[in-house]
């Protein structure tokens, strides 16, 4: 399994991106104690499939490199009360 492989297994980006919006958001006085903390108290979905309900505390950014004044916002934003068909493609920049 290649290292990718392994991280997108376990969701470790998302959790990861997860814990430093929220570091961000908060500005807490020590931020790496804060991010292992929340860590800690994640739990994180193993698998999406057909008929899944999306984790809605996803957080995705918007725009280029979301640089847009409202970036990043969680994923209820967009999906809250409807169906919808969710499909992502790597930025540019990304290591694909």
């Amino acid at each position: 399994m290649s290292a990718k492989e392994y991280l997108e297994k376990f969701g470790v980006e998302g959790a990861v991106a997860k814990a430093v919006t929220q570091v961000l958001k908060d500005r807490p006085a020590d931020p790496i104690a804060a991010i292992g903390q929340i860590l800690l108290n994640s739990t994180v979905a193993k698998t999406i499939g057909v008929g899944s309900n999306f984790p809605m505390d996803t957080i995705v950014h918007c725009g280029f490199a979301g640089n847009t004044p409202d970036a990043p916002k969680p994923m209820s934003h967009f999906l809250s009360g409807i169906k919808a068909l969710v499909v992502s493609l790597p930025g540019a920049f990304t290591p694909t």
